[in-house]
């Protein structure tokens, strides 16, 4: 879990490393570092969330797969 963690601060960090390149080279003006600060919330919360929920799902997925079943002759 401590390792999820960590991605999610680390998709973040590079998710406002682009942002702040986007806004300084390509579009050319000044954005508040209070927007750059909510949107990497917001990143960091989506990563935790998506990776929360497929761990709830896994289970469903699971219950889905083939039986394993014995299809050979008896040996008695």
């Amino acid at each position: 879990m401590e390792n999820l963690y960590t991605f999610a601060l680390v998709g973040s960090v590079v998710f406002v490393i682009l942002k702040f390149l986007e806004s300084k080279y390509y579009l050319k003006q000044q954005v508040p570092l209070k927007t750059y600060i909510r949107d990497s919330l917001l990143v960091y919360i989506t990563i935790v969330a998506s990776h929360y929920l497929s761990e709830q799902f896994n289970p469903i997925q699971k219950a889905f797969s083939s039986p394993h079943v014995f299809t050979n002759n008896p040996d008695f």
